[in-house]
């Protein structure tokens, strides 16, 4: 009953909020010009969380408040809308048009449409939609059966949910499609949480990450792909998939702290998970903690950020191997950018950034806004 309660609540915080979207008058030119757009979740100086888009400035072109913290957010390729998550464990997601951050269903609305998680389950904060736009798949948790799940929603209907399936694990974080349109890949990260117990992780010892390719028109799962045995307590949580079909993972380590285990992971069909590291000290500096991941245009660099190790880190995509880092204060998300890749930080730092450059950031002390989580480019991924 007191999770019920607390739902409530949020959903009525976040109704009060519904006529507070703030728009430039130019976003919806800005969907017309040269540079790129993104999205991300903010915290405000007054601790209040929102979702922005933003272009590679910085500036806000539209804003809209949000009761918790946001997370990372699907993008509808096909028909231009977007599906912004709640941080796990939330329970809300909002659907809009980036154009004018209103229901895609009611133009004359004065916000976006909210998403609410069936009861006994909780987002993870990632989703994907289908080829077509039609569908919606969200990461969830059947929290009193400790399994993941896979949410199906009509993405024609106002987001009604049709259904769900297994995501063949614990913990289902990152999800996205492969090439073929037709396989979902899903990180299930293999921690167990519970809403009664807040993020706290329950079954560190025994926990099994897994990478699972399923077939989302039936739901068979079409292959696994897990960590050694001995490395078993490295989470995979964060997914790019290249055109070729590489799968890149990154991962966080819940083991011992004096541990540095390699927490970059390559997956391909047919194949076994391999896994990256840097050299020892540059590897010791990342504090067992990788977060938002990217892949360059042209697939050659990986861009991730390390936020605990107050790092982003280059790799070769073509075979793993560190390049190098560059210190970033609470890095937070990261997108391929016009030039190079637009970073983040939960510093207020937010610039574009070349992986040949080695540079050095320290807090902005112009910005109010602390960035959080994920930075996803849009102008790029609508038509």
């Amino acid at each position: 009953m007191r999770l019920m309660e607390i739902d409530r609540r949020h959903f009525l915080r976040l109704a009060g909020m519904a006529s507070c979207v703030s728009l430039l008058p130019s976003l919806g030119d800005a969907f017309e010009g040269p540079k790129p757009l993104f999205l991300s979740s903010v915290q405000q100086v007054d601790g209040h969380h929102a979702i922005v888009i933003t272009d590679e400035t910085g500036r806000i072109l539209a804003s809209f408040p949000i009761a918790d913290r946001g997370h990372g957010a699907a993008i509808d390729r096909r028909l231009g809308r977007v599906v912004a998550f709640a941080r796990r464990p939330g329970t809300f997601a909002l659907a809009f048009d980036p154009k004018t951050f209103r229901d895609p269903f009611q133009p004359q609305s004065s916000s976006p449409l909210m998403i609410t998680a069936e009861p006994g389950r909780h987002f993870y904060g990632h989703g994907t939609f289908s080829p077509d736009g039609y569908l919606l798949y969200t990461t969830e948790n059947a929290y009193e059966e400790g399994q993941g799940r896979i949410g199906i929603y009509d993405a024609t209907d106002h987001y009604r949910r049709l259904g769900e399936f297994f995501s063949g694990g614990i913990g289902p974080h990152d999800m996205t499609l492969m090439p073929d349109g037709r396989t979902l890949v899903v990180a299930n990260g293999g921690i167990e949480t519970h809403p009664d117990f807040d993020r706290e992780k329950l079954n560190l010892p025994t926990m099994r990450p897994l990478i699972t390719l399923i077939d989302r028109e039936t739901g068979d799962i079409l292959e696994q792909h897990e960590t050694p045995s001995d490395l078993h307590q490295v989470s995979l949580r964060h997914m790019v998939v290249g055109r070729r079909g590489d799968i890149w993972v990154a991962g966080q380590f819940e083991g011992p702290a004096w541990e540095t285990p390699p927490l970059l992971a390559r997956v391909r069909q047919g194949e076994v998970l391999k896994l990256f590291s840097a050299p020892e000290p540059d590897q010791r500096r990342f504090n067992n903690y990788m977060a938002s991941i990217a892949l360059s245009d042209d697939e050659a660099i990986l861009a991730i950020t390390a936020p605990r190790g107050n790092q982003i880190t280059f790799w070769d995509a073509t075979n793993g191997a560190f390049r190098h880092a560059t210190d970033l204060p609470d890095g937070s998300g990261v997108a391929k950018g016009g030039s190079g890749f637009m970073v983040s930080s939960g510093e207020g730092v937010f610039t574009t950034l070349s992986p040949e450059r080695q540079a050095s950031f320290s807090r902005d002390p112009s910005t109010d806004l602390r960035w959080d989580n994920h930075l996803t480019r849009i102008d790029d991924m609508i038509t």
